[in-house]
């Protein structure tokens, strides 16, 4: 920023921001009767900041309030150390004292945010898909394995949300047939199979018969030779 004044620098007696990025010193200057904010900071993460959100307090020059504004910056890339924020936080004509605090700040695929009693909370950003690149699949694997991979990686969303309800709804439907069998006193449950008795009068001696499957897998169903 060229052309402009000076209208209050300072070191902050107190600690401004949090233990992973620090507000050292601040410049308020004037520029064509508009005033800006620059601010030299320091990285203490040993990961680059990617987007930061700033909260600054304004003052006036008898230490009154004239409020406060909330920038917010994208597309940053500051490493470990000290750096000068030169991007443009333009102030009230007044002002000219402030208090920064940072609400928001991200480190690649994690951001730390503001949360009660000035308490910073972690969240891990989702990660971003990243999208299948149909000529380099072909160059790779040629026109069969192309063929292959991309019927790996076309299956639409629906179907697979669809698939999962199917499953869902099989076992439901299987812990209900289990439980009825197990409540019938003529027969009882194992291993996925159904056994009733033949003799209901002498269960201890009746022989047993399979009447029914509840699970997966009913294409190869193994029936033991006894059961004991």
């Amino acid at each position: 920023m060229r052309n402009f004044n000076v209208i209050a620098k300072g070191e902050y007696p107190y600690k401004q921001t949090s233990e992973f990025l620090h507000v050292r010193r601040f410049l308020i200057v004037r520029k064509k009767r508009r005033r800006f904010l620059l601010l030299d900071l320091e990285n203490r993460k040993d990961e680059v900041l990617t987007a930061l959100t700033l909260q600054v307090e304004q003052f006036d020059v008898r230490g009154n309030s004239l409020g406060s504004v909330t920038k917010n910056f994208k597309d940053l890339s500051f490493g470990k150390g000290k750096f000068i924020f030169k991007k443009n936080i333009e102030l009230h004509r007044s002002c000219i004292d402030c208090q920064v605090r940072v609400v928001c700040a991200e480190y690649g695929n994690y951001s730390y945010r503001l949360g009660e009693d000035d308490v910073f909370v972690t969240y891990e950003k989702k990660q971003k898909r990243k999208a299948v690149n149909t000529d380099e699949l072909k160059n790779e694997l040629g026109e069969e394995g192309f063929s292959t991979a991309k019927r790996r990686y076309g299956i639409p969303v629906f179907l697979s949300a669809f698939g999962g309800i199917i499953v869902t709804a099989a076992i439901v439907v299987s812990c209900i047939q289990l439980n009825k069998f197990k409540e019938k006193e003529d027969s009882f449950f194992l291993s996925n199979l159904q056994y009733e008795f033949v003799d209901l009068e002498n269960k201890d001696t009746s022989p047993v018969v399979i009447t029914g499957y509840v699970g997966f897998g009913g294409d190869s169903i193994v029936i033991p030779n006894e059961i004991m």
